[in-house]
């Protein structure tokens, strides 16, 4: 966001909080959270991965590993 919109939002804001007879109420942090979390578009739901299993041959002896489980990426 640039100074121009931030600008405009803050117009938009004030705006819109003409009828509060309060000062103090239209500066209150949690009610412009709130009237910015309203503006934010939803957003979109992560992807959950739940897995992928891959059949690997040890190419050393499982007893040469200094862990119990290893982490590997295909190439």
């Amino acid at each position: 966001m640039d100074r121009p919109q931030a600008e405009a939002d803050a117009r938009t804001y004030y705006d819109g909080s003409r009828e509060e007879p309060d000062p103090n109420e239209v500066l209150d942090p949690r009610r412009i959270r709130e009237w910015v979390d309203a503006r934010r578009l939803p957003r979109e739901a992560p992807v959950i991965f739940r897995g992928l299993t891959i059949e690997v041959e040890l190419s050393r002896p499982a007893v040469d590993y200094l862990t119990p489980r290893l982490t590997v990426t295909p190439l």
